[in-house]
């Protein structure tokens, strides 16, 4: 049972949120192709990280998840996503969601198959 591997704040900036390295430009956000979304990510240890990133509203809540919240954890997760105290389906379009939406990530390791049993 071991926890998430999420980047941790430097000490110089404890509270900074972290932000991808390459956005696209706020030009594709004025023309409705990207939506920016803020991720509160929290895991069952108690970490928590927060990051901003932008989606193409064609995405799917499914497609976030893969791309921007478990992409960097080992292991194997679930993640759940809440918004406005709304679970998330995978299949909804992140078009929905409001541009700077805030959204609730909580990431719980799935069991092994041995642990199951």
């Amino acid at each position: 049972s071991s926890a998430p591997v999420l980047p941790r704040p430097t000490p110089s900036s404890p509270s900074t949120p972290t932000r991808p390295a390459a956005l696209p430009s706020q030009a594709d956000s004025q023309t409705g192709q990207t939506l920016l979304l803020r991720l509160q990510i929290s895991d069952s240890t108690g970490a928590e990280q927060r990051r901003d990133v932008r989606v193409d509203r064609s995405a799917t809540v499914a497609h976030l998840k893969e791309r921007h919240i478990v992409a960097g954890a080992a292991g194997d997760w679930r993640c759940r996503c809440v918004f406005h105290g709304r679970l998330l389906n995978d299949t909804e379009s992140v078009s929905r969601l409001p541009d700077g939406a805030f959204i609730q990530c909580y990431l719980q390791q799935k069991l092994q198959a041995a642990e199951a049993e």
